[in-house]
């Protein structure tokens, strides 16, 4: 599975001041935010899954949390907390190179990994303003270096810090 090719964001906003039809979201002014609507994310304890005495609670817990949600937060997990700001100063580092250098790693089609888009199935279809890296870390078989970004130059050496 991949996405269609689609412009980059990055491009669209310095070419022009106005937001192309695609990426506005009418619908979206008339729900309240996360924020406004007093509702908690999903925690799910990562500890919980290794006492045999609640990692059948917890396990339901994020099932409950990926069908309902689709996503969560994760507590502690044991990543320590300076290997999760050193990736997140990376990934932000990344970002803010220039255009040209980010368009290196690009998706290609067939293929969810690398920048750009996620799960653009149609041409019609309403899109987030914003790009986005995404590589497969795990099982390592499925790890794709080649859209794993050298500049930073921390950020593999980052993110193979976070995972086995």
């Amino acid at each position: 599975m991949g996405s269609l090719p689609v412009a980059n964001v990055q491009a669209l906003a310095a070419a022009s001041r106005d937001v192309p039809e695609r990426y506005i979201r009418p619908e979206a002014g008339a729900h309240p935010g996360f924020a406004d609507c007093g509702v908690d994310i999903p925690v799910i304890d990562f500890s919980r899954f290794l006492d045999p005495d609640s990692s059948r609670d917890e396990s339901s817990k994020l099932h409950l949390a990926c069908q309902n949600w689709g996503f969560f937060q994760l507590i502690n997990h044991t990543v320590p907390k300076e290997v999760i700001e050193k990736m997140k100063l990376d990934v932000r580092e990344f970002f803010q190179l220039p255009l040209e250098e980010k368009r290196q790693l690009a998706q290609v089609t067939g293929d969810v990994q690398g920048y750009g888009q996620l799960f653009v199935v149609s041409k019609d279809q309403k899109l987030d303003w914003a790009d986005v890296l995404y590589l497969n870390t795990q099982p390592a078989p499925e790890r794709c270096l080649r859209f794993w970004p050298t500049q930073p130059l921390t950020f593999r050496q980052a993110c193979r810090r976070t995972v086995p």
